[in-house]
């Protein structure tokens, strides 16, 4: 927890394409290796936290083991929802302790929250095939696929299915009067808030799109979707692809997600072809200067997106966005889990100019970053108050040379006397909108 996821027909399945619906087929199989097992119980700064060493399903002749673990708060509310945490780790990794700072981060989250708040870890399990973690693992597994493997051989299968038979163990747990508080309280649990960072985040989002149990989602640092159209946005910005992506590039994915067969990988993997099932409500925890895509990239999904949504830049933020973001992602869960509204920034450009607004009281500020190239990843960002109640006016200008990027913070009070003011943000825009790299 130190960490703030037909023998007839066996022989031509490499031959058979993609059916539509792989991920939904996947994740409700029969899943005869799904187990659970209490292995501690203890009751720590007035929480209950269970322990449960969770096997979530057998994928490619592996059975897939996690650790899970739940922290219950001594009032919880009446709603019957949970958060569901998705993080990393490693197989050789013991159970995890409840006093860690991540531990104590997550307890003091389910007092707050007055919920259940449970952290799944091993998602991926890793290392696989020689020893490949994270995106060399995914990438293997896209390759294979490519090459003609079966349909289940993408990582992000078994990554949703590990989250969904969380949920399964969570709510079979509950059902069983095992998720308690410390008093004693049974709990019940029937829907999850969900989030998790990077491949995680990835995670997040497609169980989602595939479980009803999901009402509501905060996938973090994972700025993707729509790939096709973001791979050819982040040539055309940079000339060539970051670096971060290489596990995937030098395996030419990229270029094979034009074939037929990576089309349907896209299909099966890509949020954003499930857009339409998406319709949670959704906050997208994002880093001005991660170095995995470029700086515009929600541009290329957000404004399609169903239902509730909100995004929120951590200034001068890379991959790692660290506490920075916890007032906003508390705010969120607070809101979703008791069924209230989020705010929401409209944009709207009228007469080229631009109209940001929002209800509620909210002070905003303009954030700019400048670059001499469409490359933002090393650029340092800075604020100017603006003027406006519930909505603000600004007139987007191109620099003199290069480029300058842009958006919009709202900073709404906090919900209740004991939290932090949180923000809120519009997408990223940059000008002009040409491109160093056609």
């Amino acid at each position: 927890m130190s960490r703030i996821p037909v023998l007839a027909t066996v022989a031509l399945l490499p031959c058979l394409p993609a059916r539509s619906g792989v991920l939904e087929d996947y994740v409700a199989r029969e899943n005869k290796a799904f187990n659970y097992e209490v292995r501690q119980e203890v009751t720590d700064f007035g929480l209950r936290v269970s322990s449960i060493r969770l096997t979530s399903q057998e994928w490619q002749g592996k059975e897939w083991k996690h650790w899970l673990t739940v922290f219950v708060p001594p009032v919880v509310d009446s709603h019957k929802r949970g958060v569901l945490l998705i993080e990393g780790g490693s197989n050789r990794d013991g159970m995890p302790d409840p006093k860690s700072e991540a531990g104590r981060v997550i307890g003091a989250n389910a007092l707050s929250l007055r919920a259940p708040v449970a952290l799944l870890l091993q998602v991926p399990n890793q290392p696989l095939f020689e020893n490949l973690y994270e995106d060399d693992l995914i990438a293997h597994t896209f390759d294979q696929y490519l090459r003609g493997g079966d349909d289940e051989w993408p990582l992000l299968l078994p990554m949703v299915k590990s989250a969904t038979s969380a949920m399964d163990a969570l709510q079979s747990m509950a059902r069983e009067g095992k998720i308690r508080t410390p008093a004693g309280q049974a709990c019940q649990l029937d829907e999850f808030v969900v989030g998790g960072a990077s491949k995680r985040g990835w995670t997040t989002w497609l169980t989602a799109a595939v479980d009803k149990r999901v009402c509501a989602l905060a996938p973090s640092v994972i700025d993707v979707l729509n790939m096709a159209d973001q791979m050819r946005h982040q040539k055309r910005s940079y000339g060539s692809f970051s670096k971060k992506i290489r596990p995937y590039t030098s395996r030419k994915i990229m270029e094979r997600l034009e074939t037929p067969r990576g089309k349907l990988l896209r299909k099966t993997i890509d949020p954003f072809e499930y857009i339409e099932k998406l319709h949670q409500p959704k906050l997208m925890l994002l880093g001005t200067n991660d170095p995995y895509w470029t700086v515009d990239s929600a541009q290329l999904y957000f404004p399609e997106l169903k239902g509730p949504k909100a995004i929120y830049y951590l200034p001068n933020a890379g991959h790692g966005l660290g506490l920075g973001i916890l007032p906003t992602l508390n705010a969120f869960l607070l809101s979703t889990l008791n069924s209230r509204p989020f705010p929401q920034l409209e944009t709207e450009v009228i007469e080229g100019r631009m109209e940001v607004s929002w209800k509620g009281k909210g002070k905003a500020e303009l954030w700019t970053a400048n670059s001499p190239t469409r490359d933002f990843r090393e650029a340092k960002w800075s604020a100017t108050p603006l003027e406006g109640v519930e909505r603000v006016r600004l007139t987007p200008k191109s620099p003199k040379s290069g480029w300058s990027a842009s958006h919009v913070t709202v900073t709404f009070p906090p919900l209740r006397t004991v939290d932090a003011p949180y923000k809120v943000s519009t997408p990223i825009t940059v000008t002009p909108a040409e491109f160093s790299h056609e």
